[in-house]
């Protein structure tokens, strides 16, 4: 799902071992994975981020691949569902069930799925294979809904995929209404154009930029409509992500604000708990990197009364354990980490525990712990691996570096900046690979080789870069 990396830099010089003293520049610069900490996202990226609502986020870009390749929904087991019939079957585990019927232009749809006890997403396709619209707020014990009109006529397709969270389980789809969108009640509009304008809205999100700014006018047009439909649901969706566009745009009292909006909404509807926690996870990232801890750690304990499962939990410890190294409270840093750790090795999250085994290396290279940060990275690095994570994995062959110059090894500190370099440059990562650069330069620098730092340090200029 989409998140945009925030970093926030540490609050205070940091003490270390030995009466030495290091800023928070030079720690950052050091030790790149201080600042890799991860939230839901809810895209599953590392770095303190804004959370999002894990649910429809990741679609806005697979529609967009899809319509610019010109791919199409796979075709296999299409079942017909025909005007006022309803379909009960059941859905395995990652498994995907087709439905097809046929619309004429000008025509609109309603389709509901009566989730008994499996959390689905529904996706709805035009006749030339595009996604048009994705829908997934509602979970388990409860009915999700899609209104949509046909711009062309044909042969349209839903899929319905279960959640993200869900194991399977057993469903009733129903196309509950198709009509004439001209001649359909004011009321059947108004919900074809506000599940319209919620699904542009997020596609021009997920693109960023300039496109920022279109999002959040058509989110603040899409809120009007809701709320003249009373619909709780749609307005608090809505909030959440204009909250997040205005946020990105550097509205951020505005930003803050549309998501206590949504939080009220949370609070007052039944089975919305995890939404709520998503609102309070990007409020949280927000209040931490304005420097307002207080408020930071306050959506941060909330969200461990909410989610009670270990994923969930993991990504608020780390997010916490983020505020406390930039409080310089280290100790109760580690204690955070080494929690989301622990609950990250009971789901077998190899992804994330090397996040977290590379945070706790984040603390103890702060406490100018060097040994003990070397160990974590060195515990990281395969997970790394195994997880497929190779930009993560070139952040801790620098780390490891940085570890091993700190500790007076700067041939081996400098064999593994080099692996990071190689790395990045294979990935196209050209931010982290300046930095990475910058340690090679230092370690030219601690071996003797003057004219190689020199030229190092000549060609970063030269590009324009400090």
């Amino acid at each position: 799902m989409a998140l945009v990396q925030k970093r926030s830099l540490l609050a205070a010089n940091f003490q270390l071992h030995g009466g030495r003293r290091l800023s928070c520049g030079e720690v950052l610069m050091r030790f790149c994975n201080i600042v890799l900490i991860a939230t839901s996202l809810l895209y599953g990226v590392t770095g303190a981020v804004l959370a999002q609502a894990p649910d429809y986020l990741s679609y806005a870009k697979e529609i967009t691949n899809a319509q610019a390749g010109g791919e199409k929904p796979l075709q296999a087991d299409v079942s017909d569902l025909k005007p006022g019939q309803s379909i009960e079957r059941r859905l395995a585990e990652n498994q995907s069930h087709f439905y097809g019927f046929t619309l004429s232009e000008g025509q609109y749809l309603h389709i509901t799925v009566d989730q008994k006890d499996a959390d689905v997403e529904i996706q709805l396709s035009n006749p030339a294979g595009q996604v048009i619209g994705c829908i997934n707020w509602e979970h388990q014990d409860s009915t999700e809904s899609m209104w949509a009109s046909a711009e062309a006529p044909g042969n349209y397709q839903v899929k319905i995929i279960t959640g993200p969270a869900s194991g399977g389980g057993s469903y009733v789809v129903t196309l509950d209404k198709v009509g004439v969108l001209q001649n359909a009640p004011k009321q059947d509009q108004d919900y074809v154009k506000a599940y319209r304008l919620f699904w542009e809205a997020c596609k021009l999100r997920d693109q960023g930029g300039s496109a920022l700014h279109q999002a959040a006018v058509k989110f603040e047009e899409d809120l009007l409509l809701w709320r003249a439909l009373e619909d709780k649901i749609g307005e608090a969706f809505t909030l959440h992500e204009l909250g997040f566009a205005l946020n990105q745009l550097g509205e951020i009292e505005h930003g803050l604000e549309a998501y206590s909006q949504s939080l009220q909404i949370w609070r007052s509807s039944t089975d919305h708990a995890l939404d709520e926690a998503n609102s309070l996870y990007n409020m949280g990232s927000i209040y931490a990197g304005s420097g307002r801890t207080t408020e930071a750690i306050d959506c941060y304990n909330k969200i461990m009364e909410l989610r009670h499962d270990p994923g969930g939990r993991a990504y608020a410890f780390t997010n916490l354990g983020q505020v406390y190294i930039n409080l310089g409270e280290f100790q109760s840093a580690l204690k955070s980490h080494e929690e989301a750790l622990r609950l990250r090795r009971t789901t077998r999250d190899i992804e994330g525990q090397a996040r977290s085994l590379s945070n706790i290396s984040g603390v103890y290279f702060s406490l100018g712990e060097f040994q003990e940060a070397l160990n974590y990275c060195l515990l990281a690095l395969p997970l790394r691996r195994a997880a497929g994570d190779h930009r993560g994995e070139a952040i801790t062959l620098s780390n490891i570096g940085s570890n091993y110059r700190e500790l007076g090894e700067w041939q081996k500190a400098f064999e593994y900046s080099q692996q990071a370099l190689s790395n990045l440059l294979a990935i196209g990562d050209g931010t982290t690979h300046a930095a990475v650069l910058q340690a090679v330069g230092r370690d030219y620098y601690d071996l003797g080789e003057y004219p190689k730092r020199l030229r190092i340090t000549s060609n970063r200029f030269r590009k324009g870069e400090r």
